[in-house]
């Protein structure tokens, strides 16, 4: 009977069903749900701080080439 009713929400809600698998292979697991979360929120907050990084660094690149070229500008008197 269990089975039957399995197959059963299998067809009438097969993305509800995947998601209740998932979490059951989760509690089965070391991790808990709730500690995945932790981890998961503490990559998402390293991944945010890298992107930050990489936004300042790209920034003052192109101050960088601005400058560059502005001062070709001035230097040459040919423009």
């Amino acid at each position: 009977m269990k089975e039957y009713l399995a197959k059963f929400v299998r067809r009438l809600a097969p993305r509800t069903m995947r998601n209740l698998t998932l979490l059951t292979e989760l509690d089965e697991g070391s991790e808990t749900v709730a500690e995945l979360l932790v981890k998961y929120e503490l990559q998402v907050r390293d991944l945010r701080a890298e992107l930050n990084e990489m936004r300042r660094d790209n920034r003052r690149m192109a101050e960088l080439y601005d400058l560059v070229f502005e001062r070709l500008r001035d230097e040459n008197p040919l423009t």
